[in-house]
């Protein structure tokens, strides 16, 4: 049986990641070559820009087993389909440059796989571009993680592996029991029992082997297949097991229509069979494997594989398909949002349907709102708002305008109230009432008080329905969307004759609106958590200047070169941070930044201008609508 195992490439952009991704292919001897497949970046957009965009994949063969390859993206705005990207590997690549060195998104990559325990081997590159003695690598790297072992030796521009190392052999010894005993023992080691310590040790996540070459120039890229051919764990295959598969990335041809991307768990599957999704059965119109720009028809995949099928609807990346099980799959999300809107008016449904589109593809999008002044969309930089203005050009024909992204603000209460409304224009009615509440740190929830023999199942569905999709997406203050705030409904009538389901839609609105007035609203500013790494000598500065960023700091952990800052630090200044960072340190400190959470906004009156006025809106107000009096003798409901 062969086997077979898919390998991730990560790196922090312009690290050689991508020439590495090419090098591996035009070095192997698998059914396609690079010239074949032509390079991983063939977007127009990844050549226009130099970088890449989006994850591609290729497969190879190697010393006879399979190896499935994913270029990922490099660039810091596009780290959700970096993270997407982790889904379906065995093993990662962590490209690292010597020109750069450890760099704040590397370490940002590195902490994501230990995190996901994907056993990991470090390539350190360009070194034909920059000279780095062993020792200056050694240090460097022993800044990621101490159980970084180098393998071999650079000697006269060729690289050797090289497993009798004495340092090597310590590090072994100092892990793995077993081999230590070998080790201290009178006989030499045989090179059975260090492949073996190794094997396990590597799979664990306790080892991480180093290779130090050019990928420009092939060096050390033989041997890093060989590595990861002969001491990296290959997928467990089971081909007679139930089909299993996990859902790693959703694309949307346009002559194709919707794509799922899967790697197959255990079983098989074949073209025209039926598979559970979710809690109905689709049928698989067609099987590919993918080879870069290039695709195969299959008519059967099996585990441990990579397949493309089109005919299934309404999955997500991070999903299961066949024997189902709890996705646990979780993205940072975007921190910035921004407003896109269509050059041409006429095209404003179609930029909403590209944008459900792409939604359907990155879930990180989160349209939040449809107004006058455009849809707003959750982003993570400038460079992911350019690139996405070329996806809107060359994927949907459209011209678009953004606004500039500013944070993800929110809008909360602080105090309980209670909010009301009666609607009952001509041959309509519905009355609501509502409580609303603080639920801090528990997102926001509803909950209702009413049983359906005072207010029918139907109508409470869709005030449950209103309340989740629309009033929870819109506050008062400045119509941010609300965080944190519990609705529950204890009150409702409704007419046997007069009352339809869009009178409930309307009442409700109205009615959280109308307590929301009452509830002490507050806007919330975003956050991130940052780590500061710096020399000792620059402490003082570094401080200064988070103080002057508005940051708050919560833990300081020295040693005798560096010091670990930790601490809070808003969303709306940390952008020009990282720069301050550089200037404070003279290029020696880094920073990385996490998502934290939200926190009251300290500078109120600018973020409220930034919002969507909705004081026009005829639906989107507090008030009830009343008849003239007269009995209603077919009222129902407290």
């Amino acid at each position: 049986m062969f086997g077979i195992k898919t390998i991730g490439i990560f790196a922090h952009v312009d690290s050689g990641k991508t020439t590495l991704a090419e090098k591996i292919l035009s070095f192997s001897k698998g059914e396609r070559s690079s010239e074949e497949l032509g390079n991983f970046d063939f977007h127009e957009i990844e050549k226009k820009r130099g970088i890449t965009v989006f994850s591609e994949q290729a497969t190879i063969e190697w010393k006879g087993k399979i190896i499935n390859i994913i270029d990922t993206p490099g660039h810091s705005d596009f780290f959700s389909e970096l993270e997407r990207s982790t889904l379906p590997i065995d093993v990662a690549i962590l490209v690292v440059s010597a020109s750069d060195g450890i760099t704040a998104h590397t370490r940002k990559i590195w902490n994501i796989l230990r995190e996901k325990h994907i056993p990991s081997v470090i390539f350190a590159n360009k070194l034909d571009q920059v000279f780095w003695n062993t020792s200056d690598i050694k240090r460097t790297l022993k800044e990621l993680h101490s159980e970084v072992v180098f393998v071999g030796d650079l000697v006269k521009g060729r690289y050797r592996l090289n497993f009798e190392k004495t340092s090597f052999l310590e590090k072994l010894a100092e892990l793995d029991e077993d081999f230590l005993e070998s080790y201290l023992s009178e006989e030499k080691t045989s090179r059975m029992d260090i492949e073996k310590a190794l094997k396990k040790q590597v799979a664990l996540g306790k080892l991480f082997p180093v290779i130090t070459g050019s990928a420009k120039l092939g060096i050390g890229v033989s041997e890093l297949l060989d590595v990861i051919a002969d001491f990296f764990p290959d997928y467990e295959k089971d081909d007679d097991g139930p089909f299993w598969g996990l859902i790693y990335k959703i694309k949307n041809d346009s002559g194709d229509g919707r794509l799922s991307y899967i790697k197959i768990l255990s079983g098989s599957v074949g073209t025209r069979e039926l598979v559970l999704t979710g809690e109905v059965e689709q049928k698989i119109v067609d099987l590919r494997r993918v080879f870069g720009v290039k695709q195969t028809s299959v008519e059967r995949g099996f585990s441990g594989e990579l397949v493309v099928a089109r005919g299934l609807e309404g999955i997500m990346a991070g999903e299961y398909i066949g024997i189902l099980a709890p996705s646990n799959f979780c993205q940072q999300k975007g921190m910035l949002v921004t407003v896109v809107k269509a050059v041409d008016a006429e095209d404003e449904r179609r930029l909403l349907e590209a944008i459900e589109v792409l939604e359907d593809e990155d879930r990180n999008l989160e349209p939040l709102q449809h107004s006058d002044r455009g849809i707003t969309i959750t982003v993570n930089g400038t460079t992911q708002i350019e690139v996405l203005k070329d996806v809107f050009a060359s994927r949907f024909d459209l011209k678009v305008i953004f606004l500039p992204p500013v944070p993800k603000y929110r809008e909360t209460v602080k105090i309980d109230a209670k909010g009301f409304c009666h609607y009952e224009p001509k041959k309509h009615y519905a009355e609501v009432e509502v409580l609303v509440s603080k639920n801090p740190g528990g997102g926001n929830v509803y909950h209702s008080e009413l049983s359906s023999d005072i207010l029918p199942a139907q109508y409470q569905s869709q005030i449950e329905k209103t309340v989740n999709e629309e009033a929870f997406s819109r506050g008062v203050l400045a119509g941010f969307p609300l965080i944190d705030v519990k609705i529950t409904l204890i009150g409702g009538k409704y007419h046997l004759e007069h009352t339809h389901g869009g009178d409930f839609r309307i009442a409700t609105i109205r009615a959280v609106r109308s307590a929301l007035e009452k509830s002490g609203p507050i806007i919330m500013e975003p956050f991130y958590k940052f780590n500061v790494k710096v020399p000792q000598e620059y402490f003082g500065n570094v401080v200064s200047e988070i103080l002057n960023f508005g940051g708050i700091i919560s833990e300081q952990f020295h040693n005798v070169d560096f010091v670990d800052i930790s601490g809070n630090m808003p969303v709306s200044s940390s952008v020009d941070y990282p720069a301050k960072l550089d200037v404070a340190s003279d290029g020696k400190g880094y920073v990385i930044f996490e998502p934290g959470g939200y926190l009251e906004c300290r500078n109120f009156d600018p973020v409220v201008r930034l919002g969507i006025e909705e004081s026009d809106n005829i639906l989107y107000n507090s008030v009830s609508i009343f008849r003239e009096k007269k009995k209603m003798k077919k009222v129902k409901g407290i």
